[in-house]
């Protein structure tokens, strides 16, 4: 977790905010210390979900035969292509992905506003 902004759920350690516990690095290797470990090294994993994201949007692309990939607006991609409502969306600071693949607008948008209203 790198800031203090709601996570958007599912994640792939809970589905939901009343059983996810994460915390800021900080917390992390404050508990360590106290335990009597020395933190030695230390890995960005941000890099690793940003690229993940650029490689879903272009299996995206390859998918549904796009000339290029959507436009990214506010943390996403929205797609309508062979009869398939899609949603690639950024966790909060690029750490994670989530993929919403839907028969219908209506369910993408349902989708999306029962997500967005578990972060709140």
């Amino acid at each position: 977790r790198r800031g203090d902004g709601n996570l958007t759920f599912p994640l792939p350690w809970s589905s939901v905010p009343e059983t996810s516990f994460v915390e800021r690095p900080e917390a992390y290797k404050a508990a360590l210390a106290a335990a009597g470990f020395d933190v030695v090294a230390e890995h960005d994993r941000v890099p690793e979900a940003q690229a993940y994201f650029k490689a879903m949007s272009k299996v995206l692309v390859e998918r549904y035969a796009l000339e290029k990939a959507p436009e990214e607006k506010a943390g996403g991609i929205e797609l309508a292509a062979q009869d398939r409502f899609v949603s690639l969306k950024r966790n909060r600071e690029g750490q994670g992905v989530l993929l919403i693949d839907t028969a219908t607008e209506a369910a993408r948008r349902e989708i999306g506003s029962l997500i967005e209203g578990e972060t709140k």
